[in-house]
């Protein structure tokens, strides 16, 4: 369904068997200006307080560095 309305394929992959996931657990779609351009899955380390990358994808010539930090200080953690 998303391919059709945004041109970009994408599951949320939380209750899907591991080893059937292709982006990962908790992976999130990236919106740069009106289009989706790849995702990232972050994980929260709340030990060492901080937000881990797992897997990224991100379509060339964009930027996702200050919307994952913006993430980890949203959550309270350090990149």
């Amino acid at each position: 369904m998303s391919r059709l309305l945004w041109d970009f394929d994408y599951n949320w992959e939380v209750y899907t068997p591991p080893h059937k996931r292709v982006r990962g657990y908790y992976a999130l779609p990236i919106l740069s200006g009106h289009e989706l351009v790849g995702h990232v899955d972050p994980k929260a380390d709340r030990e060492k307080k901080k937000l881990q990358i797992v897997s990224r994808s991100v379509r060339r010539g964009h930027q996702v560095a200050g919307a994952v930090s913006e993430l980890a200080q949203w959550l309270g953690l350090r990149r």
